[in-house]
C-alpha cells in the first residue's frame, strides 16, 4: 500500500510541478483522477498475487512486476514527456538528467527484485544481507531521494508558474478519496488473506 501511496502522490507532484504546459492542459481535468485509479488497480493486483502465489512464484512475480510498471509508467508520464521535449528542444540541464536517473534507478532496481538476483546464483549466500529485495529498497529510496530533489529544483525554478494549481478542496478531494480507495482494497484482502490461512 505504501508504495502505490507514494507513486500516486509522486505523480500528482509531477503533474503539478514538473510537467510542461501542452502535457499539463492535455490531461488537465482528469489526470489525478486516473492517477487514484490506475495506482488503486496496481494494488489489487499485488493485494491478489501475494494472496494467491507464494513466494518466488513466476506468476507472483510477473503479476507485480507488470501492475507496477503500468502504475509507475503513467504517473512518471509528465516526466517522461518533459525529458523527451527537453531532448527535442536541446534543453537538457542538472535537472532533467536527476529525473533521467531516477526512473534508470527505479528500472534498475524492479529488474533485481523481479529477477531475484544475486540469490539466484548464489542461493543461500544473501539469506540475511544483499539479496534482491534488500538492493531494490536501496536503489528505490536512492531514485525516490534523486526525484524529491528535482522536484524541489523545479519549485525554485518556479516551472510552476505557468501551470494552474488545483486549489485545496479538489486536493482534499482526491485525498480522501485516494485513502478511501485503498482502505476498501486493504480491507477485503486481508479478510480474503485471513480465510485463507484459516482453510489451510
Amino acid at each position: 500500500m505504501g508504495i502505490a501511496f507514494y507513486v500516486c502522490n509522486i505523480g500528482t507532484v509531477e503533474y503539478v510541478i514538473v510537467s510542461e504546459s501542452p502535457f499539463y492542459y492535455s490531461v488537465h481535468p482528469w489526470y489525478l483522477w486516473t492517477c487514484v485509479l490506475c495506482t488503486s488497480c496496481y494494488l489489487v493486483a499485488s493485494a491478489h498475487s501475494h494472496v494467491k502465489y507464494r513466494r518466488g512464484d513466476p506468476e507472483r512475480a510477473v503479476i507485480q512486476s507488470f501492475s507496477f510498471g503500468t502504475a509507475y509508467l503513467y504517473t512518471t508520464s509528465p516526466t517522461i514527456h518533459r525529458i523527451f521535449c527537453d531532448v527535442y528542444s536541446g534543453n537538457m540541464n542538472d535537472v532533467t538528467w536527476m529525473h533521467v536517473g531516477h526512473i534508470l534507478l527505479v528500472l534498475m532496481a524492479c529488474f533485481l527484485h523481479v529477477s531475484e538476483i544475486p540469490q539466484r546464483f548464489l542461493p543461500g549466500m544473501f539469506d540475511i544481507i544483499g539479496h534482491g529485495h534488500q538492493i531494490f529498497h536501496v536503489l528505490g529510496s536512492v531514485s525516490f531521494m534523486i526525484q524529491l530533489q528535482a522536484n524541489v529544483d523545479d519549485l525554485q525554478n518556479r516551472r510552476h508558474l505557468d501551470l494552474v494549481r488545483p486549489t485545496d478542496l479538489s486536493i482534499t478531494a482526491y485525498l480522501v478519496v485516494l485513502v478511501i480507495s485503498y482502505g476498501c482494497i486493504a480491507a477485503i484482502f486481508v479478510r480474503k488473506a485471513l480465510l485463507k490461512s484459516k482453510q489451510n
